[in-house]
């Protein structure tokens, strides 16, 4: 018995039925991973005619080795050698691309023995547009794509994973939402924000409160602050040293030296600025009181007075 393996009628009969399926025509035609095979089979040196069982068997190599799937049909209608099966090992056999041979077993349909294994073992070879279809350059829709340089117009590089942390906030990010802050020139409706760290603007900053928690500094140095218990610090550096209270002191570097002095009232450059521990002292004019480190109970009027 010998079977005559017609590889090239095989293939066109695939070829046909692939352009049919990727036509436009055939496009709502579903896709199936089954494919037609068409041998001829001798009996004696004779077309045989009846019923055979036939098995099929893919592997890897030419000659050995393991076999991947078997396909058995059995009772195939052989006219005058001629049978046509349909074969369907499914898709993963086929997937990375590697060489794939398909051996055939044959035996008498009322026969319960074994095969008989018919060689050599016959390469499955891709049609053209199996070759195609495998580097595809487009698809309308695709199970798997390993890569893609757009998906849905949208370029590669704009996507973005679902792993990426910035997705986790289940918050609707919708236009006017309160939930972030947005840039526009028009106002938008209440929303808080909590922001640590140092930043800078560049226009003018304008808002109803500001609640600053230490100081105000124009220019880099200190110009407001409250530090302390009922004190009050106006002018560059006025108070910096100060650990007293119930002090205010006006005036770019108005007791600046203060250290413990409490109750005292400083007005006018370095007005107080000798004052260390001195306390219940009024000192009113530039440098007013200069000379003064730890007197207490002073009144002094005037530039340069005391």
């Amino acid at each position: 018995m010998r079977l005559d393996s017609k590889i090239q009628p095989v293939l066109t009969l695939i070829i046909v039925f692939l352009l049919v399926q990727l036509s436009p025509a055939g496009a709502a035609i579903a896709q199936i991973t089954a494919f037609t095979y068409q041998g001829r089979l001798t009996d004696n040196n004779a077309p045989a005619n009846g019923k055979y069982d036939l098995q099929f068997r893919l592997f890897t190599v030419a000659e050995n080795g393991t076999a991947l799937a078997t396909v058995i049909k059995e009772d195939v209608t052989v006219t005058n050698g001629v049978f046509t099966v349909q074969l369907d090992f499914g898709a993963s056999h086929f997937a990375g691309g590697a060489a794939i041979y398909l051996e055939i077993g044959v035996r008498p349909f009322d026969n319960t023995d074994g095969f008989t294994t018919l060689s050599p073992r016959q390469p499955i070879t891709p049609t053209p547009y199996a070759i195609r279809a495998q580097l595809a350059a487009t698809a309308e829709s695709a199970t798997t794509a390993t890569n893609a340089t757009q998906l849905g117009g949208v370029a590669a590089s704009e996507f973005v994973k679902t792993d990426d942390a910035r997705l986790t906030d289940a918050r609707a990010p919708t236009a006017g939402s309160g939930n972030y802050i947005q840039n526009s020139t028009t106002q938008q409706n209440s929303a808080n924000f909590n922001i640590s760290g140092n930043g800078t603007a560049g226009g003018t900053l304008s808002g109803n409160i500001v609640n600053a928690t230490t100081q105000y500094n124009l220019g880099g140095s200190r110009v407001l602050s409250t530090t302390g218990t009922g004190n009050l610090f106006v002018g560059a550096n006025a108070g910096a040293a100060n650990t007293g209270s119930s002090n205010t002191f006006v005036g770019s570097l108005a007791g600046q030296s203060n250290s413990t002095g409490s109750s005292n009232a400083f007005f006018g450059y370095l007005a107080g600025s000798s004052n260390s521990t001195g306390s219940s002292n009024a000192f009113f004019g530039l440098g007013a009181g200069m000379a003064n480190s730890a007197g207490r109970f002073n009144a002094f009027f005037g530039t340069g007075a005391g």
